[in-house]
Parts: C-alpha cells; structure tokens; sequence
C-alpha cells in the first residue's frame, strides 16, 4: 500500500518516528512516500533514512515552507492550509491512490486490514470522537 505525509523542518522528529514505524515487521510491505516542504527537512530526513527499501520522497513539492517560523492562525500557518488540499490531491493522484498518514500517527498493525474491510468506500477518514454525532473529522488519517 502507499502512504504519504507532508512534512517540513518542524515535524521532522516526528518523521523520523514514522520511518522507524515503517521498519517494523507488520510495515515494511508498505510504501512511505515523504513530500518535504523545505530542503533543510528533505536533507536530514533523506540522510536519516538512508538504506530503508519502503521510504521514498517527493522532491517536487518543496516550497520552502518551515513549520518553525509558523504559529496556529498566522500568516504563514494559513499559507500551508490553504496549500495542503490541492498537494494532498496531487500526491493522491500521482500515486493512484494512498493512505496519508501523518508523523503523529504510529500503526501498531497493518493499516490494510482496516482498508480492506471497508473497500466499497471511496474515501475513508479519521474521526476525532466516533462517540459524538457531529462532523469533525481529522485528516491525519484518510485514504483515497
């Protein structure tokens, strides 16, 4: 299965925890693709996952955007929300079809036993609280 994740300089602990979670036994029939969105996180996250076979990066997508000079609600945090749906699509596309799933998100089993149960949906998405009738939903998680 592919599987992405948008990623720039103020994730890249996180990243790092997601390669070591796609080096486990139950992962490494899955492919990770990174998209980077500044060359300092593309550089350290590909010299960090030098010799995996399931990692692989997007370098295309660099637009030179980095989370550590971004806050919630400013200027620079609206730039990359307003970005992200269009890169999330594209990557969708070119990939034929993946499960985006962000560094925070760590798969203690294989993600393809949750997907194949529910193939007749076209897209599926993470819900924070599947206890609340509302419509928040968490794009951490989604497949298409």
């Amino acid at each position: 299965m592919n599987c992405f994740n948008i990623v720039d300089s103020g994730y890249v602990e996180l990243t790092e925890n997601q390669v070591r979670n796609f080096q486990q036994p139950h992962m490494l029939t899955h492919d990770l693709h990174i998209a980077c969105l500044d060359s300092q996180s593309l550089s350290h996250l590909k010299n960090f996952s030098a010799g995996t076979r399931n990692i692989h990066f997007m370098d295309k997508l660099i637009v030179n955007h980095t989370a550590k000079h971004a806050e919630y609600g400013d200027e620079s945090f609206r730039k990359i929300t307003s970005i992200r749906p269009s890169m999330i699509f594209d990557i969708v596309m070119e990939l034929d079809g993946a499960l985006h799933t962000e560094a925070d998100i760590v798969w203690f089993k294989d993600p393809r036993e949750i997907v194949e149960r529910h193939d007749s949906y076209d897209w599926l998405i993470q819900h924070d609280n599947p206890h609340i009738d509302n419509t928040w939903i968490n794009m951490g998680c989604a497949i298409s």
